[in-house]
């Protein structure tokens, strides 16, 4: 069963490469049978096969921070947001790093508002 999700994951992906639910359950599915390098490089060619776009940033640091490296997937976050500023995983995930993230990033005062209070760094504060 495992080998017949990781195909249908590819076929969706080769009919529709920025299909982001598709490639997130890939990732998911490469985490969880220990293939994280395997998960890193596929997202990693789609940050680099799509320049611009915000999704792929956003599933890049969704993964650093599942492997552990939660100011990699900080950074990344802030990229996404200066790209999409109002983009709902973006601050969904980084609302999760804020709450799960290290403890500093808790009494910085950042908070997630409205996309128009956005400054250049990606973040929004209050």
């Amino acid at each position: 069963k495992l080998t017949d999700a990781e195909l249908n994951y590819d076929y969706c992906l080769t009919s529709q490469p920025d299909h982001a639910k598709c490639r997130h359950a890939l990732a998911v599915l490469l985490l969880e049978t220990g293939r994280d390098q395997e998960a890193l490089a596929m997202v990693n060619r789609w940050v680099s096969e799509s320049p611009g776009a915000a999704d792929p940033l956003v599933e890049l640091s969704w993964l650093e921070k599942e492997i552990g490296d939660p100011e990699q997937a900080r950074e990344g976050l802030q990229k996404a947001l200066l790209l999409s500023p109002s983009h709902p995983r973006a601050l969904a995930e980084l609302a999760d790093w804020l709450w799960q993230g290290p403890p500093a990033a808790r009494v910085t005062g950042v908070t997630v508002g409205l996309a128009s209070e956005q400054p250049a760094d990606g973040f929004v504060t209050r």
